[in-house]
C-alpha cells in the first residue's frame, strides 16, 4: 500500500533520532550482569530512563535517574572535557531526583561520558553561590562510560542511595512521635480537604517517618497550596516527605519557608526543622561529613529532652545492631541510664517507651536465655549447684523456663501493640529483633541438649517462614540492612539443621550484596559464617571435652577471655566483688596448668585443700595453698604455698624434669 494514501507523513526529526540512537547505545553497553535500565515514562519531563544496579544477579534498590544528552559536533575543551549548556531549571529538577546523572552520548566517535548533577551543582556553588539566578549553566563531562569506569559508576549510585537511606533513618529517630494508634484511609477512601488537613497537621511527622511519606505527598495536594504555604507545621511535614523521597532541592525550599514561619512550630517541631535543615545540607554537599557530625551534637545537646532522648535511643539501636557478646554490657548500662532518663517523663511519645522497651527485651533475653542453660549446665554438679542456688535443681530448671515463656508473651504482646499503631519501620525492627531472639534460644536449648547428651530441639519450618516475612517487610520498607541481616540468621538456621550447603549459600549471597552496598560489619559476619560452622564447632568442641577436659580451652583462653568467665563465674555463684583479685588469681594458676599440662607433661596436676569451697561464706575468702603433683606416679610437692606459681616451677625441677614418662597433651604418646 502506498504511502500517499495517508497523505503527507513528517519526516523524522534528526535529533530525535539521534536520542533514540544515544538510549539504544546506553542499554547496549552498560553490562547486563551489572545494571538493570529500566523506563521511566511516567517521569519523562527531564529524566529518560533509571539505572539500578545488580550484585550477584539480584536487584539493591540503588538507582540513578538518567537524563541523555544527545550532541553532534562539540568541540573538546582544553582538559578533553566536553561542555554542555542546560537551564537552571532543568539541574534543578533532576536534582529532586535519587541520584541524578547526565549522560553524553557523542555520535561521531560512538561514545557516552557521564557527569553527576550533585557534583555539578557543587562545582557551580563553589564558584559563584549565585548561580541559581542564572537562565543556563554549563555541564562538563569528563569521565567516559565504559569498561573501565562501570565499577566506580555503581559504586557512586550504591553510595548515595546508602546515604540517602541512613540520613533517612537518622531524621526519623530524631522526629517528634505523638500517636498511639493512626490509619490513614486507603486510595479508595473519601478524603477532603477538610478531612486531610488535621491529619496532616497532628500527624504528619510521625506519618512520614513511619514509611509513608508518598501517601502524605498524595495527602497534601488535596489542600490548596495557599493553605501549605502559610502554615509552618505543613510546610514542615511536606519537606520531611520531599527529603524521605530524596528530593533535596524541594526539601530545602518547603524548610526554608518554614524557617522563616519558625515562631509557629512548637518546642520540638521548630528543633526537629534545625536538625533536619542539617540534614538536606549535608545531602546537598554544602556540609562536610565531619561539619554535619559536629552540627548533630550541638543540635543534640540543645534538643528538648524528648528529642535528645529519642536521639540517643536511635543510636543506642543501631550500636546494638552491629554488637558483639563483648559489647553487651556497655549497651547495657547505656539503656540503664535512657531508661531512667524515660521513667521521668511521664508525657513521654507512645513509640518512644515501645522502642525503649523493645530494646530493654533484647537484653532481657540474653540474660534469661543464660541463666536456663546455666542451670541445666549446673544441675549435673552438686559442687557448684550448692554454691549459686538455694532451691533443688528441678525446681530453679522450672523457674527458669516459666521466665522464658514469660519474656515470650511479653514480646507477642509488644508486637502487637506496635503493629497496632501503624509505625511500620519500628514493626519491622521489632520482628527482627524477634527473630533474633529466637535463633538465639534455639541455638542455647540444642547447646545444652548436645552438652547434656540427649537430642536437641528440632528446627522446624515456622522458623524459615517467620524469617522469610520478615525480609519480604524489609524489602517493601526499603531496610536493605536488615534484610541481609535477616538472611544471615537464615543461615544460622540452616546451619543448626544440618544443612551446611543451604547455609553458606545464603551467606555467600549476603556477603557479596554486602560488600557492594558497603555493609562492612554484615559482610564481616557473612564470611565468618561462610568460613566455619557454628554447629559443627560446637559438636567438635564436646567431643573434645569429653576427650580432653576441660583444660583443653582454658589453655587457649586471652586474657579478655578470662576475664569474662571470672566475671560470669562470680556472678553465678554470687561471689562478693571484693573476693575478684582471688577468683582471677585462681583463674591464672588453671590457665597456667592447662598450659604446662599441654606443653610440658599432662600428668601435671596442682592440688588446694578446697577448704575454702566447703560454704558460700568462705568460697574465694582467701587464696589456698597449692602442691604440686605427678598423677602418674603420686608424688607431691613437700610444701605447700599459696604462690602457685613458685610451686609449680620447683615442682617441675625437682620432680620431673629427667622424667622419661613426660608426655605432653600436644603429643601424640600416652
Amino acid at each position: 500500500m502506498s504511502a500517499d494514501r495517508f497523505g503527507p507523513l513528517p519526516i523524522a526529526d534528526e535529533k530525535a533520532a539521534l536520542q533514540r540512537r544515544s538510549l539504544a547505545t546506553l542499554r547496549d553497553r552498560l553490562p547486563g550482569d551489572r545494571f538493570i535500565v529500566r523506563d521511566e515514562a511516567s517521569e519523562d519531563y527531564g529524566v529518560d530512563l533509571s539505572i539500578e544496579v545488580l550484585s550477584a544477579g539480584r536487584a539493591t534498590n540503588c538507582r540513578a535517574q538518567v537524563q541523555l544528552k544527545a550532541r553532534s559536533g562539540l568541540r573538546p575543551n582544553a582538559d578533553g572535557s566536553f561542555s554542555v549548556p542546560i537551564e537552571v531549571s532543568n539541574l534543578n529538577y533532576l536534582l529532586n531526583g535519587p541520584c541524578p546523572v547526565y549522560v553524553l552520548y557523542r555520535p561521531e566517535s560512538d561514545e557516552l561520558l557521564f557527569a553527576f548533577a550533585l557534583d555539578e551543582q557543587r562545582r557551580h556553588h563553589a564558584q559563584n553561590q549565585s548561580w541559581v539566578t542564572n537562565g543556563t549553566v554549563t555541564i562538563r563531562f569528563t569521565t567516559r562510560l565504559d569498561a573501565g569506569s562501570f565499577a566506580a559508576f555503581g559504586e557512586r549510585i550504591i553510595a548515595d542511595a546508602r546515604r540517602h537511606r541512613e540520613l533517612r533513618d537518622a531524621v526519623a529517630g530524631a522526629t517528634p512521635g505523638r500517636p498511639h494508634r493512626f490509619e490513614v484511609a486507603g486510595h479508595g477512601g473519601v478524603l477532603t480537604a477538610d478531612e486531610v488537613r488535621p491529619i496532616l497537621l497532628q500527624h504528619g511527622l510521625a506519618l512520614v517517618s513511619w514509611g509513608v511519606s508518598g501517601r502524605v505527598l498524595d495527602m497534601l495536594g488535596l489542600l490548596p497550596q495557599t493553605d501549605v504555604r502559610v502554615s509552618a507545621t505543613l510546610l514542615l511535614v511536606r519537606g520531611h516527605a520531599e527529603f524521605s523521597h530524596g528530593h533535596y532541592l524541594s526539601a530545602q525550599a518547603s524548610l526554608r519557608e518554614a524557617s522563616s514561619k519558625s515562631r509557629d512550630l512548637g518546642p520540638d517541631e521548630a528543633q526537629f526543622l534545625t536538625y533536619l535543615l542539617h540534614a538536606v545540607e549535608f545531602a546537598l554537599g554544602e556540609l562536610t561529613p565531619a561539619a554535619f557530625r559536629e552540627r548533630c551534637d550541638a543540635w543534640r545537646e540543645d534538643a528538648s529532652p524528648h528529642l535528645a532522648l529519642q536521639y540517643d535511643l536511635a543510636r543506642l539501636w543501631s550500636l546494638r545492631t552491629g554488637s558483639g557478646p563483648t559489647d553487651v554490657e556497655n549497651l547495657s548500662d547505656q539503656l540503664e541510664q535512657l531508661l531512667s532518663r524515660l521513667s521521668a517523663m511521664p508525657d513521654a511519645p507512645p513509640g518512644l517507651r515501645h522502642q525503649a522497651r523493645l530494646l530493654e527485651m533484647f537484653f532481657e533475653m540474653q540474660a534469661r536465655m543464660m541463666a536456663l542453660v546455666q542451670a541445666l549446665a549446673y544441675a549435673n554438679e552438686p559442687a557448684v549447684w550448692r554454691h549459686a542456688y538455694d532451691s533443688p535443681p528441678a525446681a530453679v530448671v522450672a523457674a527458669e523456663l516459666d521466665r522464658v515463656a514469660s519474656w515470650r508473651r511479653a514480646l507477642r504482646d509488644l508486637l502487637s501493640e506496635v503493629r497496632d499503631t501503624g509505625n511500620a519501620p519500628l514493626y519491622c525492627q521489632a520482628v527482627h529483633a524477634r527473630d533474633v531472639s529466637e535463633t538465639f534460644a534455639l541455638s542455647q536449648f540444642r547447646l545444652a541438649a548436645l552438652h547434656a547428651g540427649i537430642p536437641p530441639p528440632p528446627v522446624t519450618d515456622q522458623i524459615f517462614e517467620e524469617l522469610h516475612r520478615t525480609q519480604e517487610l524489609a524489602r517493601r520498607l526499603d531496610q536493605p540492612e536488615l534484610e541481609l541481616r535477616s538472611r544471615l540468621l537464615e543461615s544460622d538456621v540452616a546451619d543448626m539443621a544440618g544443612d551446611r550447603e543451604r547455609a553458606v549459600a545464603l551467606a555467600t549471597e549476603v556477603r557479596d550484596i554486602a560488600v557492594t552496598l558497603r555493609y562492612a560489619e554484615v559482610a564481616r559476619v557473612a564470611d565468618r559464617a561462610i568460613a566455619r560452622s557454628l554447629n559443627e564447632e560446637v559438636r567438635r568442641d564436646i567431643a573434645r571435652l569429653n576427650e580432653e577436659g576441660v583444660g583443653v580451652f582454658l589453655a587457649e583462653m586471652s586474657d579478655e577471655d578470662l576475664d569474662h568467665m571470672v566475671r560470669d563465674t562470680m556472678v553465678s555463684l554470687r561471689v562478693p566483688i571484693e573476693r575478684l583479685p582471688v577468683v582471677r588469681d585462681e583463674a591464672d594458676c588453671q590457665r597456667q596448668l592447662a598450659r604446662e599440662q599441654r606443653d610440658w607433661c599432662r600428668h601435671l596436676e596442682l592440688l588446694q585443700d578446697g577448704a575454702h569451697s566447703a560454704s558460700r561464706a568462705s568460697l574465694w575468702a582467701r587464696r589456698p595453698d597449692w602442691l604440686g603433683e605427678c598423677a602418674l606416679f603420686g608424688t607431691r610437692s613437700a610444701i605447700a604455698s599459696r604462690e602457685w606459681a613458685s610451686v609449680l616451677r620447683a615442682f617441675k625441677s625437682v620432680g620431673c624434669a629427667d622424667c622419661a614418662r613426660r608426655s605432653p597433651r600436644g603429643s601424640s604418646c600416652r
